[in-house]
C-alpha cells in the first residue's frame, strides 16, 4: 500500500479536495507531477518569504538590526549551511514529521484533526525554541504562526500529492529563508570594510590639516 494512500486527511479536507475537476490523488501520483507542483508551490514559498522579509524588515528595523546570525564573516559555513538547510533539512523533518510522526499517532488509514493539530502545534513550537534566541521573542511569534501554518500546508500537500511535492514546497520555503539570512550576512560581512574605508578616510583628512 502507498504511503499516500496509508494516510489520509480529515473528512472536510477530503470533501474539499473532491470538488476539483479531476481526481488530484491519481494525477499526482506520477512523480514527475509531483515534482512539478513541488516547484511551483516551493517557488511561491520563496516568493513569499521574500516578501514577508521585505515588509518586516520595515516595520522592525531595530530587531532585525540585533539579530544573533549564526555567521557574520564566513562564506565558505555560508555555503555549507545553504546546503544543508535547503537540500537536506527538508527532506529529514518531511520524513520525520509527515511520515514518521503520522504513523506513530495514526496507525490506521485516517488522520484525525487532534493529530492534525498536535503535529502543527509541536512543528511550530519546535521551530520557535529554534529561532527564538536569533531572532528574538518579538519577531519569533508571528514567525511561529507562519510556520505552524506551513506546516499545516505541508502536511496538506504530503497526504494529497505525496511526500516528494512537499519535501520540493519545504525546499523552497527553507531557500526564501536562506536568501534572507544571506542578504543579512551580507551586510554584517560588509560592515568590517566600511569601517575601514571610514577610518582611512579620516585618517587621511587629519593628515592633510
Amino acid at each position: 500500500m502507498c504511503i499516500r494512500d496509508r494516510y489520509k486527511l480529515p473528512k472536510f479536507w477530503v470533501n474539499l479536495s473532491k470538488k476539483n475537476l479531476f481526481n488530484r490523488r491519481e494525477v499526482f501520483s506520477r512523480p514527475s507531477l509531483q515534482i512539478c507542483l513541488g516547484l511551483i508551490l516551493g517557488l511561491l514559498c520563496t516568493m513569499t518569504a521574500l516578501v514577508v522579509y521585505e515588509i518586516s524588515s520595515g516595520l522592525f528595523p531595530d530587531d532585525y538590526a540585533n539579530m544573533r546570525l549564526p555567521v557574520r564573516s564566513n562564506y565558505l559555513y555560508l555555503g555549507a549551511m545553504t546546503i544543508e538547510f535547503v537540500f537536506i533539512n527538508p527532506i529529514l523533518e518531511q520524513i520525520y514529521w509527515n511520515v514518521f510522526l503520522v504513523g506513530l499517532c495514526e496507525p490506521g488509514k485516517k488522520i484525525t484533526l487532534r493529530t492534525v493539530a498536535k503535529i502543527t502545534t509541536f512543528f511550530g513550537l519546535y521551530h520557535f525554541f529554534t529561532i527564538s534566541y536569533i531572532i528574538g521573542i518579538r519577531l519569533a511569534i508571528p514567525a511561529t504562526i507562519g510556520i505552524s501554518f506551513a506546516g499545516l500546508c505541508f502536511l496538506f500537500i504530503r497526504c494529497h500529492f505525496g511526500l516528494l511535492a512537499s519535501i520540493l514546497t519545504h525546499l523552497g520555503a527553507d531557500l526564501g529563508i536562506v536568501l534572507v539570512i544571506f542578504d543579512l550576512s551580507l551586510i554584517h560581512i560588509s560592515e568590517p570594510t566600511r569601517l575601514l574605508s571610514i577610518s582611512y578616510a579620516v585618517f587621511c583628512l587629519k593628515k592633510k590639516n
